[in-house]
């Protein structure tokens, strides 16, 4: 083989891997959104599949979704816990005699 006098020698050639995204992250991130509970729970699973496998990607997406769940799961269970003090004002209210429902 002959070599050339300006030829540039050979470069090792750097290949780049995609991460392939975990489908749990895109389900708990979808999830967080539609149902807060699923969200949470997929998210969690997620988190622990990439935080194992580096070749895993969409750690983002299990952070998001997460974090979007806890939120809900906060806003919903402090709505259900003011409803039930509405419902035991009314009752009370009701059972008094104070309750007036004319419109």
């Amino acid at each position: 083989m002959t070599s050339y006098p300006n030829e540039a020698p050979l470069q090792p050639q750097i290949q780049y891997v995609e991460k392939k995204t975990n489908g749990l992250a895109i389900a708990g991130f979808i999830c967080s959104l539609l149902a807060p509970v699923l969200g949470l729970i997929f998210s969690s699973i997620a988190l622990s599949q990439i935080k194992n496998d580096e070749s895993q990607g969409g750690k983002s997406f299990a952070k998001a979704g997460l974090i979007i769940s806890i939120i809900f799961v906060a806003l919903i269970a402090i709505m259900i816990v003011l409803f039930i003090i509405l419902y035991a004002l009314i009752i009370e209210a009701i059972l008094n005699g104070n309750f007036n429902a004319t419109f």
